[in-house]
């Protein structure tokens, strides 16, 4: 039986703020996924998040260290690597976070003194940089001294567990290798993959938008960079929890929803976080900016869901689910993605036979490296017995089959 709604005098409000939401007071669901991961956790194992663009991951990982900072059994530290674009950056953006971490072991503390400048806790504004004596010693090195000496320092403690959430490193990685730095991003991948084995008193969560299938091939590395992390599924928000979310957003722009409308809600959105905002966000004004306050109805999601997919400055955010095939495949293999992508999203949500695919893709040499690297993706899932394949997400199907009958992308 289905949990009763609350009503909405229960509900807090959320302004909607696609995109840049960060508040836990704001966070809206993933009990599912946040219990998962706090017993791997408990259980010694180390986690990867690996799901397409703009389902919350970020958001989720806010939320999560908020919940733990609450407890005494987990203490967690978060990085975000957005925007780092060598190995360098990549270490002092840990150190920065790191020195930002209270209650931390005072033998680690003094370690980060030895290396680096503006790592006290209580004032320094200004950003961390290497000492003189340490600036001519491998970024990676050092890294690998840190977490090592963190390793050891919380080992003595014991409680609580140490968590180091690593957001956006495919995303630092290939960004490390894009700027000519090829062998130094298959070097950090293997470097963090010996320091989670080495340091069993920590544990990791480790999170991006972008494969690691991607970022190995990328970088010549191979799929043990990452064999010693869990996959958590995360994938849209259930049905439940996003006709929450889409509730509580109604009341913040001040508009009565009715169910028809938020079952609408649900459906064209998929559960996607940041569309359900974008949405809701749309919702609050009409024509010429006029405020509207009228209840929210069914047809007009409906009709909002479609202006948005045609209108390319609004839904630019979406264009990835098109354009990042260019972005992340060869050229030859991108050409045959969108070919087989365009026949699967030819079909309303369900399965579609492999033997009905036209031949020409079928039989092509990369049919099989680039099938693999579209489910891995996100994009496709196959049938237990291989014969057919659907959309993994139906809304994302829908996303990708408007822009590419309009000829809008790609």
């Amino acid at each position: 039986m289905a949990e009763p709604r609350p009503s909405d005098a229960a509900l807090k409000p959320i302004v909607p703020n696609p995109g840049s939401e960060l508040d836990p007071a704001n966070f809206v669901g993933r009990r599912a996924e946040t219990g998962r991961a706090l017993e791997m956790l408990k259980a010694g194992q180390n986690i990867v998040l690996s799901d397409p663009r703009r389902m919350g991951k970020t958001f989720w990982t806010v939320a999560l260290a908020n919940q733990m900072s609450q407890g005494s059994q987990f203490q967690p530290v978060r990085i975000d690597y957005q925007g780092v674009q060598t190995t360098q950056e990549f270490l002092l953006r840990s150190v920065e976070h790191l020195a930002k971490t209270r209650h931390l072991p005072h033998r680690f503390v003094r370690y980060l003194r030895t290396w680096f400048n503006n790592v006290e806790v209580t004032v320094s504004q200004r950003p961390v940089t290497i000492k003189k004596v340490a600036e001519a010693i491998d970024p990676l090195v050092l890294l690998e001294r840190l977490l090592q000496q963190l390793g050891q320092s919380v080992d003595k403690v014991k409680k609580p567990t140490l968590v180091i959430i690593m957001d956006e490193v495919p995303d630092a990685v290939l960004s490390i290798a894009e700027h000519g730095q090829v062998a130094d991003g298959k070097n950090l991948l293997k470097r963090l993959r010996y320091l989670r084995g080495a340091n069993p008193a920590i544990r990791w969560i480790v999170a991006g938008s972008v494969g690691f299938h991607h970022v190995w091939n990328r970088c010549g590395a191979g799929g043990d960079v990452i064999n010693d992390l869990n996959p958590l599924g995360f994938g849209p928000l259930d049905p439940t929890e996003a006709a929450t979310l889409t509730r509580r957003l109604a009341l913040g722009i001040a508009r009565q929803i009715e169910d028809e409308a938020v079952t609408a809600m649900v459906k064209v959105t998929g559960g996607m976080p940041w569309l359900i905002q974008k949405l809701s966000d749309a919702l609050r004004y009409g024509q010429n900016n006029v405020r509207l306050s009228q209840e929210i109805t069914a047809q007009e999601v409906g009709e909002r869901f479609s202006a948005f997919i045609a209108d390319r400055d609004q839904s630019h955010d979406v264009t990835h689910f098109v354009t990042r095939i260019t972005q992340y495949y060869p050229k030859d293999e991108a050409k045959l993605a969108y070919s087989i992508l365009d026949w699967a999203a030819q079909e309303d949500a369900g399965w579609r036979e492999l033997a009905d695919l036209p031949a020409a893709l079928g039989q092509h040499e990369r049919f099989q490296a680039v099938m693999d690297n579209l489910v891995n993706d996100h994009y496709l899932s196959p049938s237990e017995d291989g014969q057919r394949v659907r959309w993994r997400y139906d809304f994302i199907r829908s996303i990708y089959h408007q822009r590419r009958w309009l000829g809008r992308d790609q």
